[in-house]
């Protein structure tokens, strides 16, 4: 019984040393990085071969963080106040795409305004009696755009964000 308890043993022990192959797999597929990060805005535009329109008016507070493409085809800037960011996407509008904020959050609030004749559709919710934005998303020409802020924008944050855009 012992003699069979031990082949069956080394049996067990044997079976991963014969399953090994000395010929080492190399095919190994990697999938590339759609964010490429540059230094400014103007690289990132020349990259993808479209001029963006950019906030110049953030909330108080925000800086610039930093500067993406995503596919050379979406803008992503990314401005920074106390660890709380605001992400700014633009990009070609594309069929495969309803929506480039990036925020698949569920929200109490959906509205739409209406800014210099651009429908801008508002994600957020009611705090202290105010309405208070998390995202929004909007396409002007052939141009599509959104934001999306950890830190929610009241709406006249928001209002001057899309105002300063230039």
């Amino acid at each position: 019984m012992k003699k069979i308890i031990i082949l069956c043993i080394t049996i067990m022990l044997c079976m991963p040393i014969c399953g090994c192959s000395s010929e080492a797999d190399t095919s190994s597929a990697e999938v590339p990085n759609p964010l490429v990060e540059w230094d400014d805005i103007a690289q990132a535009e020349e990259a993808m071969g479209v001029d963006c329109k950019v906030p110049t008016q953030l909330p108080q507070g925000y800086s610039l963080e930093s500067v993406a493409t995503i596919d050379n085809r979406i803008l992503q800037v990314i401005y920074e106040q106390d660890g709380d960011t605001l992400t700014y996407r633009t990009g070609l509008i594309s069929e495969n795409e309803t929506e480039i904020s990036g925020d698949y959050n569920e929200y109490d609030t959906e509205t739409d305004i209406e800014l210099d004749e651009i429908l801008v559709t508002l994600r957020g919710e009611q705090k202290e009696g105010e309405e208070k934005w998390y995202s929004g998303f909007w396409n002007e020409g052939e141009m599509r755009y959104a934001f999306f802020a950890q830190r929610p924008l009241d709406t006249q944050e928001v209002e001057n964000l899309l105002a300063g855009l230039e």
